[in-house]
C-alpha cells in the first residue's frame, strides 16, 4: 500500500490527473487464501476512493490477481502485438481467433 499512497498523494499535492494500470492488491496475504486476497483487492479499491474523495482524480483499469498465471495482459498482448496490427485492431483479431478456433474443432 505504500507506493499506493505515495502515487496517490502526488496526485494530491499535484492535482494532476492520476492513472493505476494493472493495479496488485496492496496487501500481501500470506498463505495465499482467495477470500483474504479478494479482501485485500476491496481494501486497495477503497483506499483508492477514499483519495477520490479527498479531490484525487485517480482512474484504474484492472485490478491484477496474484493469482494470475505467469503471462498477464502487457506480456501477453506484447508478443501478439504484429498479429493485432496485421488483423486491423483488437476485435478484427479476436474474430479471426474466434474462426480460427471454431475450425480447428
Amino acid at each position: 500500500m505504500d507506493g499506493i499512497r505515495e502515487f496517490l498523494d502526488m496526485g494530491l499535492r499535484v492535482g494532476a490527473r492520476m492513472h493505476c494500470s494493472h493495479v496488485l492488491a496492496g496487501f500481501k496475504v500470506t498463505p495465499m487464501d482467495r477470500e483474504l486476497h479478494g479482501l485485500a483487492c476491496l481494501r486497495t479499491i477503497a483506499v483508492i476512493d477514499v483519495y477520490r474523495e479527498k479531490g484525487v482524480q485517480v482512474s484504474w483499469d484492472v485490478l491484477h490477481p496474484k493469482t494470475a498465471a505467469f503471462y498477464y495482459y502487457p506480456e501477453l498482448c506484447s508478443s501478439l502485438l504484429h498479429y493485432i496490427y496485421a488483423c486491423g485492431g483488437k476485435t478484427a483479431f479476436a474474430a479471426s481467433a474466434r474462426e480460427l478456433s471454431e475450425v480447428a474443432c
